[in-house]
């Protein structure tokens, strides 16, 4: 059994550290801790939720508990992230317009509702999380899983999969919250390359970041303000799981300096792999997380 993959994320909060392995055979979720023990398990509630939610508009991949972990099987197919992250690079930009256009299709399939109003135990959960009111003017999904982005979704053969049920709560969440994320991580994701796109380059939230006016077409409805607003709750959620969480959108203006940092990642990560030493990676990783253990 090959491990293909490796990430442990101790910049969370003790209590939502997992690692996650990914083998030639199956996905294994772990906890870091046993402060995380019970978020592995509300996980497995979480997939229940949010298939029960989706019914024919998608299949959750479900794990099996197993010694304190969860195992998953694997998919050899690539998400929706990857698969626009593959258009990019090779420059067929018609390709990745419309594995997007896909995805944004795929949500306004979701049923959506009209709220004035949450429950006071809805809105208590939402505000502890966004640290913000609802946008009542929005529409909304009944169950909210924060992480419906093209990382998390595979399109295989006449399936659409949901990989992580992770971030999945009771209560209500809008549309634009969802389309607004898609599009802030691409946009941290491409940014460097932007001056190449082929399509007109326009600004987005009132920080003024470039972003092709063809991604800004899903987002059309929503007001400047109300885009900022949501960006605003993606870094409150953010701050809400991770440990000293700090993240200015400016930053996304530099684009050479993003550019400069991602190419010297991308060499740095093609060392490690050609390395002799690269097969003991699952070891450290394994090493770490007991001389990390909090």
């Amino acid at each position: 059994m090959t491990v293909i993959f490796t990430k442990s994320n101790y910049y969370r909060k003790p209590k939502y550290r997992i690692i996650t392995t990914i083998t030639s055979k199956n996905v294994i979720k772990k906890a870091l801790s046993r402060k995380s023990l019970n978020h592995l398990k509300n996980i497995i509630k979480n997939e229940k939720s949010w298939q029960d939610y989706l019914g024919n508009l998608g299949t959750v991949i479900k794990g099996s508990y197993f010694k304190k972990s969860l195992v998953y099987k694997y998919y050899n197919q690539p998400n929706i992230k990857t698969e626009l992250y593959n258009a990019f690079i090779e420059k067929d930009y018609q390709k990745f317009e419309s594995i997007l256009d896909n995805c944004f299709k795929y949500l306004d399939k979701f049923p959506t509702v009209k709220l004035t109003s949450f429950s006071k135990e809805e809105l208590i959960q939402y505000e502890k999380i966004f640290k913000m009111e609802p946008n009542f003017n929005d529409t909304f999904n009944n169950v909210a899983n924060i992480d419906l982005v093209p990382d998390n979704l595979i399109f295989y053969k006449d399936k659409i999969l949901h990989l992580d049920s992770e971030w999945v709560f009771n209560f209500p969440l809008e549309i634009g919250f969802l389309k607004t994320r898609t599009i802030f991580y691409l946009i941290q994701k491409f940014q460097p390359f932007l001056k190449k796109y082929p399509y007109k380059i326009s600004t987005f939230t009132s920080n003024k970041i470039p972003c092709p006016i063809t991604w800004l077409e899903y987002l059309k409805k929503y007001t400047n303000k109300e885009i900022d607003n949501y960006i605003q709750k993606e870094i409150n959620f953010q701050k809400y799981i991770n440990l000293n969480y700090n993240f200015d959108i400016k930053d996304l203006n530099n684009m050479e300096k993003s550019k400069i940092e991602l190419e010297k990642s991308q060499d740095e990560l093609e060392i490690i792999k050609s390395s002799r030493l690269f097969k003991f990676w699952p070891i450290y990783c394994k090493l770490k997380q007991i001389f990390l253990k909090t």
